[in-house]
């Protein structure tokens, strides 16, 4: 039968502990997709609380499409997934789900843009009995999230991650924590990546037990 281990290391307060958390089961998932850079705002403004326009710089290679933009606000970060991006020239309108963060009144001068990568997937998120899910980059010092947005057949959202560069958002069954994925099955994911310098890696695996 196919299994999955993740390992856990912490070292906090004088202590220390090393463990592998091992689960059998029925199937095994693996996704491996590679992630464009982000581009950068040259100026913003808002439309209303879910419509912005973004001003590119020329040559900036975009279409009309769907994208996740992130920016900050004092300082707390704030993503809005699943805009549709209509470009006129350098103006790319940004009409987002009422069910993201909605866009600043005033510029935050750090937005960036950044369609999204479809991922077909298959994961059954009530079979789930673990996963991991990893943005990786190759510069090691490079702390720009990755947005991972799952959706099933009839495109209803079953849950968004956003992760931190290299690190990872894993879980399994027993570990005390309520599993995101259950719902309707997964067909597809939408991915973006923050950073405007470096490509991203999307790593995602799980194993399911389709007969518990």
């Amino acid at each position: 039968m196919p299994s999955g281990t993740i390992s856990v290391a912490a070292n906090m307060g004088g202590s220390s502990f090393v463990l592998d958390v091992t689960k059998t089961a029925d199937s095994e998932k693996s996704y491996e997709v590679s992630l464009p850079v982000s581009t950068l705002e040259a100026s913003y403004e808002q439309t209303d609380a879910d419509t912005c326009v973004v001003t590119l710089t020329a040559e900036h290679g975009l279409a009309t499409g769907t994208y996740d933009a992130y920016w900050t606000e004092s300082g707390v970060d704030k993503i809005a997934v699943g805009c549709e991006g209509t470009l006129s020239v350098n103006d790319m309108t940004l009409d987002a789900p009422a069910s993201g963060d909605s866009f600043p009144s005033a510029d935050p001068e750090d937005m960036v843009i950044c369609e999204q990568v479809i991922i077909n997937t298959t994961l059954d998120g009530d079979a789930v009995k673990m996963y991991a899910i990893a943005p990786e980059y190759t510069v090691a010092t490079e702390t720009s999230d990755v947005s991972v947005d799952f959706h099933d057949v009839s495109h209803n959202q079953i849950t968004t991650l956003r992760i931190p560069g290299n690190e990872a958002s894993v879980w399994w069954s027993g570990g005390g924590s309520t599993n995101p994925m259950t719902g309707a099955p997964i067909t597809h994911c939408h991915a973006s990546n923050q950073s405007a310098t470096n490509v991203a890696t999307i790593k995602v695996m799980a194993i399911e037990d389709s007969t518990p």
